[in-house]
């Protein structure tokens, strides 16, 4: 029914910065980043192209067209899905520490029904937004979500590699600051879609030199064929399409152990599973 929906400011840095922050925990990142050419900005799923054939709704923030100041709607609110109570109340915090103003705190509307967990705040510009959830409360909707892969279908793999017992592990850049999980902390796996799939619990964390990931490592990661070269020239090719490939790259390396599959659903075919990632690291390991 929605193709797109468009808000406007008049400092697009701003906004651009508030939304980003506003709208991680909801599992969109931006997509659109053309403020000097055309002045707009677009958020989507990870891996969706704004102006593709087949995309989702994409949020947009812009100047307006006709040059005038930007105002807000009166009566008028975008209000966001939050796949857990506990990203409402993270978008809310954001929302503050990026200068938005609170106009409803996160809790339970039963006006606008029984499972409806929601916060509301306005943007630097005045634009009234919300996050929503509609999930009744589970043990686990507290918990912190995070993600595994670069778009929806890869997430969605790995997610239920992760429930299915195959995946054990994952690696990503260390900001020299301090590891992202610690030991003991438990996690919210989602998939492509953020709809919940698994729990998992951190069992050991630390920042190694890239070229010190053991084959154990590599296999615990669960990924392509399990093999040490595979690891190697996989993360590689992802660190250095973000800019962060260097001979002393540092990498956090997290080991996890699987707790309990919220999804029934993403663990019915494992042989299916594991059919598609073979395939899919041959497709990897065939591209020139």
């Amino acid at each position: 029914m929605i193709h797109h929906l468009t808000l406007g400011t008049d400092d697009l840095a701003l906004g651009g910065l508030f939304y980003d922050a506003v709208l991680a925990p909801l599992g969109l990142v931006r997509t659109w980043d053309n403020v000097e050419q055309d002045g707009w900005l677009c958020w989507q799923r990870h891996g969706q192209a704004p102006l593709g054939p087949a995309t989702q709704p994409g949020f947009w923030l812009c100047r307006p067209a006709d040059g005038q100041a930007a105002s807000a709607g009166n009566g008028s609110t975008l209000a966001f899905s939050a796949p857990t109570r506990a990203a409402v109340r993270d978008f809310h915090a954001r929302a503050l520490e990026q200068g938005g103003r609170c106009e409803g705190p996160p809790g339970l509307r039963p006006h606008y029904g029984a499972d409806y967990y929601g916060a509301y705040v306005r943007d630097p510009a005045g634009n009234k937004i919300a996050a929503v959830c509609r999930r009744p409360e589970a043990w686990w909707q507290d918990l912190k979500t995070c993600t595994f892969g670069s778009s929806p279908p890869l997430r969605t793999q790995l997610a239920r590699l992760v429930a299915i017992g195959v995946k054990q592990a994952t690696a990503d850049t260390y900001n020299g600051i301090a590891t992202e999980s610690t030991p003991g902390e438990r996690w919210l796996v989602v998939d492509g879609q953020a709809e919940p799939v698994c729990v998992i619990e951190t069992t050991a964390v630390e920042a190694v030199p890239f070229d010190a990931i053991t084959a154990g490592f590599a296999a615990a990661e669960g990924e392509g064929d399990g093999s040490l070269a595979y690891w190697r020239a996989v993360h590689e090719a992802w660190f250095r399409s973000q800019g962060t490939w260097g001979p002393d790259l540092l990498v956090e390396a997290e080991r996890f152990r699987l707790g309990e599959v919220l999804d029934p659903s993403a663990i019915a075919n494992p042989d299916a599973i594991l059919a598609e990632e073979a395939r899919s690291a041959r497709a990897w390991l065939s591209k020139p």
